[in-house]
């Protein structure tokens, strides 16, 4: 899993740290997130969005994310 990118088809809820305390973040729908590390457990992952590090529960990326594959256009390249 690490690496991989998903697209959220529905907003879910992160935890982030600033300032040394831990926050609640709603990643919105349409936004992709990248895996880092794989999870210490089944339940728990951490990955980027917006240049956050995140952890959000595996089975919320499982059952409201898609895997985002190469093959799909990139925006930026295909304008031009």
């Amino acid at each position: 899993m690490v690496g991989r990118s998903y697209r959220l088809l529905e907003p879910i809820s992160s935890l982030a740290w600033k300032a040394n305390k831990q926050h609640i973040m709603t990643v919105p729908d349409g936004a992709i997130v990248t895996v880092l590390e794989d999870p210490d457990s089944e339940k728990m992952l951490a990955v980027e969005w917006s240049h956050t590090r995140l952890t959000m529960f595996a089975v919320d990326l499982e059952r409201r994310g898609e895997l985002v594959t190469d093959q799909e256009p990139d925006s930026q390249s295909a304008a031009g």
